[in-house]
């Protein structure tokens, strides 16, 4: 309205004939921020996303700018790319994915113009034409639909000068569309963690570990525990979850002496702070017994495992989220004790209640149906056992990508189904592929690229590959006696097979030398 009737204009013929209605018309006048009472109203039709995310802005854009505005300047930013802006388009998604990441803070104009050049390359660079920096800031900056702009400057003042903000719209668009393909960058997440407080450190933590960086959500928790301990000191709450949340990146990353040595001070912090039964003291005592497993130490695995199912079933239900977690614990050590035809009926009992309560396709209830096939496999159902797997390669492929290392442990288990069917060349070609790419995920001493070496001997052994299948052996004997130790369950298996594959060739004083 103001554009018409602002004296300030020149007169055409349009904003002539459109301020004469205007003066005759009654002017009602809404404040951007809601009342309480609009507020209320709005409250009962948050159901629809799009009114749930508008009024987690109201205060800030104004409901209806906030709805109307969001999908216009989505548009533009989109069409930057290709329409003479791709700098400026570069810098707000740079803005857009630290958003993502987990800064909540106002950003550093400095922290953007350090992330977006990979952005622009990723669309084309050069090849796009990008305008000068400051013309890529003005034409960002600039406030269209109103008062909106694409970013803006801080309005906080404790914000470093020249920080600025992102339209809020523009991250949950973003967020709402997300796919393994369009994750935030390992980079943007690096860089991220450099401007981080505690809170935000850990945010990005959490991020990293759902998308299998574990290297770097290990460095974001101990940020955040290191940041926060400061503050609170070593034995609060707060500080205990981020320590805990370090062990079991600990477990991922294969440390799980350390994780173990972690996770019994954490508990014991625990259950003196909050007593045996609370719920943070039953996670830390099911991590606790995750960290025995990845020790070899099923046993006592199984009783710290159960000791938490007992409880968190009491307190929390047989199918909450918690309880199932431990509970699919409790099925992978039944299966390391050679409870074959228990774990069997555990996995499932666990994969029925997650396919009800998270869904089909959810990561979890996926790594419950690949524990099940895992278990098929054992129990010599090899067919039962590649379609369990193939579901759940095919599954986590979708949701977390074809190279998450979640989705590559289930391509490994599926060539292990294929060698039992005598499919050996597939399973082979699989197998190679899965070493290839846990190799560079997570470094060539981790258990689980070791534990693909294992079962790359053992196939090639089935081949009559021994020269191969000696050097897949030694590489995995090798490397578990350094990561694992001598008496580690897997470092007996790896000897066993080196032990065997030495024999095939006539060595067999070698061999003995071997099993010692």
């Amino acid at each position: 309205m103001a554009r018409y009737t602002d004296t300030a204009h020149p007169d055409t013929t349009d904003t002539a004939e459109a301020r004469h209605v205007l003066e005759q018309a009654t002017q009602l006048r809404l404040r951007r921020p809601l009342t309480a009472a609009e507020r209320e109203r709005a409250l009962t039709r948050a159901w629809d996303q799009r009114i749930a995310d508008a009024l987690d802005h109201a205060d800030e854009f104004g409901l209806a700018e906030y709805l109307a505005a969001g999908p216009e300047l989505l548009n533009d930013w989109e069409n930057a790319w290709e329409a003479g802006h791709p700098r400026a388009a570069a810098l707000i998604a740079a803005a857009v994915d630290c958003r993502r990441a987990g800064l909540t803070r106002p950003l550093p104009r400095t922290l953007l113009e350090s992330l977006h050049e990979r952005y622009l390359a990723r669309r084309g660079g050069n090849r796009l034409g990008p305008e000068p920096l400051e013309e890529a800031w003005a034409w960002a900056m600039h406030p269209r639909r109103a008062t909106t702009a694409l970013i803006r400057p801080s309005t906080d003042p404790d914000s470093e000068p020249a920080a600025v903000e992102v339209f809020d719209y523009l991250v949950d668009a973003t967020q709402q569309d997300a796919t393994p393909g369009n994750c935030v960058p390992e980079r943007t997440l690096t860089t991220a963690l450099t401007q981080g407080d505690a809170t935000e450190a850990g945010q990005i933590g959490a991020i990293a570990y759902d998308y299998g960086h574990y290297e770097l959500a290990a460095r974001a928790f101990e940020r955040a525990h290191a940041l926060i301990s400061a503050d609170l000191g070593p034995e609060h709450p707060s500080v205990l979850t981020y320590r805990s949340n370090r062990v079991v990146i600990l477990g991922e990353l294969g440390r799980f002496e350390e994780a173990e040595t972690e996770a019994r001070a954490v508990l014991e912090l625990r259950t003196r702070a909050l007593g045996p039964e609370h719920l943070d003291t039953l996670a830390s005592r099911s991590i606790l017994a995750s960290a025995l497993y990845g020790c070899g130490e099923y046993a006592q695995a199984d009783t710290a495992g159960r000791a938490a199912l007992e409880a968190f079933t009491r307190i929390l239900g047989a199918d909450h989220v918690d309880t199932l977690t431990t509970h699919s614990l409790l099925a992978a050590t039944l299966r390391e004790q050679g409870r074959l035809e228990e774990a069997k009926a555990e996995y499932a009992k666990v994969l029925d209640a997650r396919t009800r309560v998270q869904g089909a396709d959810h990561p979890h209830t996926l790594a419950s149906r690949y524990g099940l096939g895992t278990t098929l496999e054992f129990l010599g159902q090899y067919l039962e056992a590649e379609a369990e797997l193939r579901v759940a390669l095919q599954g986590l492929a979708r949701a977390l990508g074809p190279e998450h290392p979640r989705t590559v442990i289930a391509r490994g288990l599926l060539a292990n189904a294929l060698k039992g069917l005598g499919r050996l060349e597939e399973a082979e070609a699989e197998m190679r592929a899965a070493l290839d790419v846990q190799t560079r995920l997570l470094g060539p001493e981790h258990p689980n690229v070791l534990q693909s070496h294992t079962n790359l001997a053992i196939l090639l052994r089935r081949l009559e590959r021994y020269g191969e299948a000696e050097a897949e052996a030694r590489i995995a004997l090798e490397g578990r006696t350094r990561v694992l130790g001598t008496a580690h369950p897997e470092t007996a298996i790896s000897r066993e097979i080196l032990a065997s594959v030495l024999r095939y060739q006539g060595r067999d004083d070698e061999a003995d030398r071997v099993v010692g």
